[in-house]
């Protein structure tokens, strides 16, 4: 780990903050992927992004944060990745959960049929 340049770091790796939204993004898409070969979706690779604002005050908590979906495979149905997406965010993704308490967490996705 590091911190940014500001903070006298040298950005030789991520910020405890940035860790916690790999956190995240390796929870939610870990779901999602069972979720969908579960439904036995023809699925060839998901990406997760993240994009997050933090408060201006210590603690910098995050504030916003937006997770992105892009689902590629062949056939994928939006009901598929919308309840896979959902199950994830309701019910299974614990770090989700945690930080929804403090967070407004937005989801979104798209479908890259192949």
């Amino acid at each position: 780990m590091d911190s940014p340049a500001e903070s006298r770091g040298e950005i030789q790796g991520p910020s405890p903050m940035e860790l916690v939204t790999l956190a995240l993004g390796g929870c939610t898409g870990m779901d999602v992927v069972d979720i969908l070969l579960k439904r036995r979706v023809s699925l060839k690779n998901l990406e997760v992004t993240i994009n997050y604002q933090r408060q201006q005050e210590h603690p910098r908590i995050f504030s916003e944060i937006e997770i992105e979906y892009t689902v590629k495979g062949n056939g994928i149905k939006e009901e598929d990745v919308a309840l896979a997406v959902n199950l994830s965010k309701d019910k299974y993704c614990s770090v989700s959960k945690m930080l929804e308490k403090t967070a407004r967490i937005t989801h979104k996705w798209k479908i890259v049929n192949q």
